[in-house]
């Protein structure tokens, strides 16, 4: 009997220990989300997991951790940290897709600025970043605007087929032209 015992014993304590413990890292952990320090809690929860990887509380509250920093990052213009959290988060969460993913709302032309969407795929959450204008024109063909003579010189004109910006190149006064064949 007492042999008995003592397994049960060695079998039940190791198994309180165990929840006692994750218990403990949990409190912590949640107290560190409450805190807003997102890290910590990411360390804290991951922690949780490791001893007990069937916790989902805490396997919830890390998703949550990252989804927080990830926005916390991103509205602090720290995108291309917020992007590492995201690999980092697929990878912690053992996750077989991306967990944000992006569509372009509108390119981005010559003159305006487009604008990029971040799609969670894990709850409705949108994170937008804007596109820079690109500055390159998209010109017509062009047309005389005013012809040379032989006195004065002419003008040439494109126009930007998305903006409707202009750009003139001078047209030599034909006298010009008559001097530069006759040299």
């Amino acid at each position: 009997i007492l042999i008995i015992a003592a397994i049960i014993t060695a079998a039940i304590t190791p198994t309180a220990m165990h929840r006692a413990e994750v218990n403990k890292q949990y409190e912590i952990a949640m107290q560190y989300l409450n805190d807003l320090d997102y890290e910590s809690a990411i360390m804290a929860f991951t922690k949780i997991l490791e001893i007990d990887a069937t916790y989902e509380e805490a396997r919830l509250a890390l998703r949550e951790a990252y989804l927080e920093y990830i926005r916390t990052e991103w509205e602090n213009g720290n995108v291309e940290v917020a992007q590492a959290l995201m690999s980092e988060m697929r990878e912690a969460l053992d996750m077989t897709e991306d967990p944000y993913t992006v569509t372009v709302a509108a390119e981005a032309t010559c003159s305006a600025d487009g604008l990029e969407e971040w799609h969670c795929i894990l709850n409705d959450d949108v994170l937008q970043r804007a596109i820079p204008a690109t500055g390159i024109h998209t010109w017509d063909s062009g047309s005389v605007t005013t012809p040379a003579n032989y006195w004065a010189t002419g003008v040439f004109t494109n126009t930007c087929t998305v903006c409707e910006t202009e750009k003139t190149e001078i047209i030599p006064r034909q006298m010009d032209a008559v001097l530069i064949v006759n040299e």
